[in-house]
């Protein structure tokens, strides 16, 4: 089992804890909640992850030159992503931690790498952005990375805007009121 591996595992297994209110019985987001999945992300990381020793990865925290937690960005996700990156001989690693729950200041899972050619990459990952439906009517584009989504009205073929709510009818409230 990788890095990675263990780590969605471990989210997976904490999502079934019952610590968030999102989380159905199966441990899946619920639909009238309007977030981000971590999972889809970490699943498409795995093709980018590389094997390396805890050297490694302690060489990257303590040289990167960007330091980042989507905490800090108000990011509209279920669990915040910690990362560290960095250039080597002409590749971009990141060195990155999954929060599992409660104070966001500690309890991650274990760090693993990924490897890219360059940072352009890593941030063109097609499960960054990921969609919702809301009320058969409204799509909602979530960047997991934002702490914004956008609303896109499906009937009236017409952009709604910018939304920070995380319960579908909190949205359908707002919507009502911007008419």
């Amino acid at each position: 089992m990788t890095r990675l591996d263990a780590v969605i595992k471990d989210i997976k297994d904490v999502n079934l804890m019952g610590n968030a209110w999102i989380y159905d019985d199966d441990g899946n987001i619920k639909d009238n909640v309007i977030c981000g999945n971590v999972l889809p992300w970490l699943e498409e990381l795995k093709d980018y992850e590389i094997d390396v020793d805890d050297e490694f990865i302690n060489y990257i925290l303590e040289n990167s030159d960007n330091r980042w937690n989507t905490y800090n960005w108000n990011a509209n996700i279920d669990h915040e992503i910690d990362g560290a990156e960095m250039d080597i001989d002409g590749y971009h690693y990141i060195a990155l931690m999954v929060h599992r729950y409660g104070d966001v200041r500690w309890n991650y899972t274990d760090r693993f790498v990924v490897r890219f050619d360059d940072a352009y990459d890593f941030n063109a990952l097609e499960s960054r952005m990921q969609y919702k439906e809301i009320a058969e009517r409204y799509m909602c584009d979530i960047d997991i990375f934002c702490g914004w989504y956008n609303v896109w009205d499906c009937e009236n073929q017409c952009d709604v805007g910018e939304f920070y709510g995380i319960e579908a009818d909190d949205l359908l409230a707002d919507i009502g009121n911007c008419k």
